[in-house]
């Protein structure tokens, strides 16, 4: 297995067209992704001692977060769009290694901050908002 940099963990929004073309967000140090599946708890009298659960039923969700310098880039200001808008754009995360992920997701959290004698930084959250399919294919 070979260790894969950190700065080779991407984020892209879709500029809305048809066909999309999706935009890089440029600028982050730091990036995140957690990907959660919840079960449905089907234990009853009658179960053998063991938890059982539901096959086929619960919720996955996604949430990715990313910290780093504000660029003003065009996928940077089409993140900005869709959080004032309330949009859930479709967005690719591309995990080296792992592969890419792409789906709707919604800005939640759009935070900007900055010393009086330093750059602008940015933080963003991005939460799931329908289906997430991963494409294992070539990844970086």
């Amino acid at each position: 297995m070979t260790l894969r940099p950190g700065k080779d963990l991407l984020l892209k929004i879709s500029n809305g067209a048809v066909p999309a073309t999706f935009l890089p967000l440029t600028g982050f140090q730091s990036t995140s992704i957690s990907l959660r599946a919840e079960t449905v708890d089907g234990t009853h009298l009658y179960s053998p001692g063991w938890r059982e659960q539901v096959q086929g039923a619960g919720l996955s969700a996604a949430r990715v977060s990313a910290r780093g310098l504000f660029t003003g880039d065009t996928g940077i200001l089409t993140a900005r769009n869709a959080f004032f808008a309330r949009t859930s754009p479709s967005w690719q995360i591309t995990v080296p290694g792992l592969g890419t992920l792409q789906g709707p997701f919604r800005l939640t959290r759009f935070d900007l901050t900055g010393p009086y004698t330093g750059e602008i930084n940015l933080s963003l959250t991005l939460q799931s908002a329908g289906e997430i399919t991963l494409d294992q294919g070539e990844t970086p």
